[in-house]
């Protein structure tokens, strides 16, 4: 455009409500700016010129991402979105400018958020350092458009179109319902991409094929394709489109510890907020242990095997099963923990408590008190486990000796870690 003023004029001409913005910010400034009426020659030099959306500019809906990993993403034809339109700070590259625009006639005039909301959400999502807030698809408000100019954040940035027909740009109708489909779709993708940068490289695996597992139950077409680019992004190696029935899954839940991660991301899918009980184990029966015969336990083991943060979570996790949550227990726990040089998240002993006591709610794939007893046969130390299985009878239906060796015999000695399975996982779990 040959100026600034016809730019300014070419959105006016769109049928695009204007609104005045403040120098070098998104900010409108007026009173009752959603009413007003603006013509390009009520936009004064210097000033910046804004966009309003919803019912005022015929529909016109902004796609705003606010984390990397959905700028990233949404240019990948998977998500059915790179022909939306798009613009924002020239010091981004084009493809990842941040909104995107999009004509929805039937729009009710009012933004949905793809983001955490719930405090244990976000006290868990802001705890791995990661935004709360995915995108937004804005029906209402406002946002300032080329030719504004940001300076809020360093030296002048201008707003740019990525297309060379700027302000004449052709911009695609679609229904809301499929707008929020596919916008829900990028959203988990990016929530995973995020997640996936901040987890350990030992679940990325099995949290991918947790991925797959629910967008392919969320009806979501070419999985493999979107997984694929997940996968890109979070720089993790090559996806897991596909798993075996009856995995344990390593979910948003597993990871974060919050259930409420879980809910929302599924709801972003449309899914009902519950769980994928593929592979969740249900609560065992068994009968607590005591404090002292978990200290027994705990002082059995190497706390040099626990330095990674979700080893030592999961340790938790076995031992708040085995005493029943009791406060005795996690007594027992932090008195255990001091001596273990173990991921800075958990050396303030208020953060170990905080999650021993949400334990109960936090997992997808529940951590079980075999998990301890394992990592106690795996310290060379058989006859404390069974010890313990004997004192606790229920506990004896853990298959964790060979079923032709009798217990106590010489050849209990022998036990074959990989064969310990968890005789409660196939029992049904109620409906959250």
């Amino acid at each position: 455009m040959s100026s600034r003023r016809d730019m300014i004029r070419a959105l006016h001409e769109r049928g695009w409500a204007l609104a005045r913005l403040r120098r070098g910010t998104k900010m409108a400034f007026e009173k009752g700016w959603p009413d007003l009426i603006r013509t390009p020659d009520d936009i004064l030099p210097g000033e910046n010129v804004g966009v309003i959306f919803g019912e005022r500019s015929g529909g016109l809906v902004d796609i705003d991402l606010d984390i990397d990993e959905a700028r990233a993403l949404v240019s990948n034809p998977a998500f059915g979105l790179n022909h939306f339109p798009e613009f924002g700070r020239s010091s981004n590259a084009p493809g990842r400018r941040g909104h995107r625009l999009i004509m929805c006639p039937d729009s009710p005039g009012r933004s949905h958020v793809y983001g955490f909301r719930s405090p244990d959400a976000v006290e868990a999502w802001k705890a791995l350092g990661l935004d709360t807030t995915i995108l937004e698809v804005r029906a209402n408000g406002q946002t300032a458009i080329p030719p504004s100019v940001i300076t809020d954040k360093g030296p002048p940035d201008p707003l740019v179109w990525s297309s060379p027909a700027g302000p004449h740009v052709e911009i695609p109708e679609m229904a809301w319902g499929e707008v929020l489909r596919r916008m829900g779709t990028l959203a988990y993708a990016a929530a995973s991409a995020a997640l996936l940068r901040k987890a350990g490289s030992d679940i990325v695996d099995e949290f991918q094929a947790y991925a797959a597992d629910t967008l392919a139950e969320a009806g979501v077409e070419d999985v493999p394709r979107i997984m694929a680019a997940v996968s890109a992004v979070a720089r993790c190696g090559p996806p897991v489109a596909v798993y075996e029935p009856g995995e344990a899954l390593t979910g948003f839940s597993y990871i974060t510890g919050s259930r409420e991660v879980t809910r929302a991301t599924r709801k972003w899918l449309g899914l009902d907020g519950g769980f994928n009980l593929s592979g969740r184990r249900a609560a065992v029966d068994h009968p607590p242990i005591s404090a002292e015969d978990l200290a027994n336990l705990l002082d059995a083991l190497d706390g040099s095997g626990f330095v990674n943060y979700f080893s030592f979570r999961d340790l938790m996790f076995a031992c708040h099963d085995a005493v029943a949550g009791s406060g005795e227990g996690l007594k027992v726990f932090l008195d255990w923990s001091r001596d273990v040089p173990t991921d800075k998240r958990w050396s303030d002993p208020s953060a170990i408590a905080s999650a021993w006591h949400r334990a109960s709610d936090a997992r997808e794939v529940r951590i079980t008190m075999a998990t301890l007893l394992m990592h106690v046969q795996d310290s060379d130390h058989p006859e404390l486990v069974r010890s313990v299985m004997r004192k606790y009878e229920k506990i004896e239906e853990l298959e964790m000796l060979n079923d032709e060796v009798e217990l106590g015999g010489p050849e209990a000695m022998l036990i074959d870690a990989s064969e310990v399975v968890d005789p409660f996982a196939g029992k049904e779990v109620p409906d959250d």
